[in-house]
């Protein structure tokens, strides 16, 4: 696992890539390095079996700092130019 660390002074905030692929986005405690909010997890795109997709990638965003989960899903396909 790689993880890329950004000092906010008041937080750190931690972009880390999995094994799998997948980079996910979250404030880390600087005292404790504990999560304290995520942000956004971007990955492949799943079907409803959590299968990945096509050519396109997901993006979830945890926007509601009250919540476990995630309150918006974008799929963004391939860009193809036109001919």
């Amino acid at each position: 696992m790689k993880s890329l660390v950004i000092d906010l002074g008041w937080t750190n905030l931690v972009v880390e890539k999995y094994e799998h692929d997948e980079l996910t986005i979250y404030l880390q405690d600087k005292a404790t390095s504990c999560v304290t909010q995520d942000i956004a997890a971007v990955r492949q795109a799943r079907n409803g079996n959590d299968e990945p997709t096509g050519e396109a990638v997901e993006c979830l965003v945890w926007a509601d700092k009250d919540s476990e989960d995630y309150t918006n899903k974008f799929v963004i396909g391939k860009y193809t130019e036109a001919s």
